[in-house]
């Protein structure tokens, strides 16, 4: 089955936009009112939609894998729960012994458990719960999809994911694929409609990008208000302002995702400027590799283009699929170096606020993100 490229990106861009949001997290709410704070609260804001979009891209991935084949519930469970569940569970081990180590927690297995199934060890595992509840029901989902028309079933999920916004107790609104539905179901539904779905995107990109920044701006602005001036939601309402900024946001950065995939496709130069040559001197060496299943046909014509006539405009792209095949465990990991810099910074007298986030910044470049990427890598290679 052909990779989707532009879904790769998409992914590396997500863990890229999490990362920020929990290192400017503190900043936004400790710093004084000022330019620093503002940047950082836009910043913050407009990388908020990265969990939803890491549920739209599990809708568009699962549906695109399933769509068009039967579902046997448990065959689809085992070979898809080990992939997220053996990751989770070992760090949730770390974590909770952190919390014992540094004395917040009494070691019990009655809390440990009790985190586990609910995504409360630490403030980012929820996301976990969530997915697990797609893959309990995605066969259900899956069959609604395929029947009927997206005119009818998007409006729905959008209809049901507000409900359960209002009627969910608040400590698990943040836990339940209910208020997610409209992100996975969008997934699902750009998965059945590709093609005709990456056309609609670039047709309607000014559209699209006029929406992602004023209902950004709004959302950021009225936390600000909230902030600062302690002034409840005036434009939208708060969970009508999230719902409605993230279902633009996630269709505006996958079609980032997908120009990036464009503008970072590898070309060739068809010529050596010499003298008195014009550069685009044609190359009449035939091409006798097999071009394989799956890649883009430059890249055979690449292999036999001498390496001076090469330009490696693929650098970029290379970059992001290594970060989306680590993206999982850069999700699971990030908040452990977010901790290890904290304690750096105090080792080292680090007390100003933009000081710390920028420790932690590089520590969770030099660690997570880098370890992470090994890792799956590791793990592809050994066929896991």
């Amino acid at each position: 089955m052909r990779r989707i490229i532009a879904l790769d990106i998409y992914k590396a861009l997500a863990a890229v936009m999490v990362i920020i949001i929990h290192v400017t997290a503190y900043p936004i709410v400790t710093l004084t009112r000022g330019i620093a704070e503002n940047v950082l609260i836009v910043v913050n804001k407009f990388s908020n939609p990265s969990v939803p979009m890491f549920v739209f891209a599990s809708g568009l991935s699962l549906f695109y894998i399933y769509g068009n084949r039967g579902i046997v519930f448990d065959h689809f469970l085992k070979k898809r729960l080990p992939k997220i569940l053996i990751p989770y569970l070992s760090w949730c081990v770390i974590y909770y012994a952190i919390y014992v180590y540094k004395g917040i927690y009494v070691f019990s297995a009655q809390t440990f458990l009790f985190n586990v199934l609910t995504g409360r060890m630490m403030y980012h595992l929820y996301f976990v719960v969530i997915i697990i509840q797609f893959y309990l029901v995605f066969g259900l989902i899956n069959f609604v999809v395929k029947r009927y028309s997206e005119k009818v079933i998007l409006p729905l999920s959008l209809a049901i994911n507000i409900l359960a916004t209002k009627v969910l107790p608040v400590s698990y609104l943040d836990r339940s694929f209910l208020t997610y539905l409209i992100y996975f179901v969008l997934g699902c539904y750009v998965a059945k409609n590709l093609e005709k779905a990456t056309e609609l995107l670039y047709r309607h990109k000014i559209l699209l990008a006029f929406g992602f920044l004023s209902l950004g701006g709004i959302y950021a602005y009225q936390f600000y208000e909230a902030q600062f001036l302690n002034i409840s939601a005036r434009f939208i309402p708060g969970a009508y302002g999230y719902i409605s900024f993230c279902t633009v946001a996630i269709l505006f950065y996958y079609l980032v995702a997908m120009v990036i995939e464009k503008k970072s496709e590898p070309q060739i130069a068809i010529g050596i400027e010499k003298k008195n040559e014009p550069i685009n001197k044609p190359i009449n060496k035939p091409i006798n590799k097999p071009i394989n299943a799956g890649e883009p046909t430059n890249k055979a014509i690449m292999a036999d283009v001498p390496k001076s006539t090469k330009i490696d405009a693929g650098v970029i792209r290379k970059g992001l699929l290594a970060l989306s095949d680590g993206s999982y465990y850069i999700y699971l990991s990030h908040p452990f170096a977010i901790i290890a810099a904290g304690s750096i910074s105090a080792r080292l007298g680090i007390t100003g606020v933009i000081d710390q986030m920028m420790m932690a910044f590089i520590v969770v470049g030099l660690t997570s993100v880098p370890l992470s990427i090994l890792y799956a890598n590791l793990k592809s290679k050994r066929g896991a």
